[in-house]
């Protein structure tokens, strides 16, 4: 799991809603960015609706397979974003290579590495 000081906190998010944008989609989920300049580290938020599986145990699965990917990628990540992953109900059913593989486009395709 993401240690506490790479997940974004209630202020972070706020200040994320209102300027954040969508720059990467995929089957699985779809990646939303914001560049803070005063921050040194990367910080992540993992979002999943009960419209893609109405079991908790299903949504945190989901939530603890993508942060383990990126806690895995973490030294990949540019410094100073604030970056949310919008999860779809197709990663449900994904294997792990597969949302690996994904996640390792979006972070070329974002060039956030």
């Amino acid at each position: 799991m993401l240690a506490k000081r790479y997940l974004l906190n209630k202020k972070e998010v706020a200040v994320f809603k209102q300027r954040g944008k969508n720059v990467f989609r995929t089957p699985f989920f779809n990646v939303a960015v914001l560049k803070v300049s005063d921050e040194d580290i990367v910080k992540f938020s993992f979002v999943i609706s009960k419209k893609v599986s109405g079991r908790a145990v299903e949504r945190n699965k989901v939530k603890r397979l993508l942060a383990e990917i990126i806690r895995n990628k973490l030294d990949k990540f540019k410094r100073g974003f604030y970056i949310v992953f919008y999860i779809k109900d197709k990663m449900c059913s994904a294997n792990y290579e597969e949302i690996n593989n994904l996640v390792d486009k979006s972070i070329s395709e974002i060039s956030l590495a």
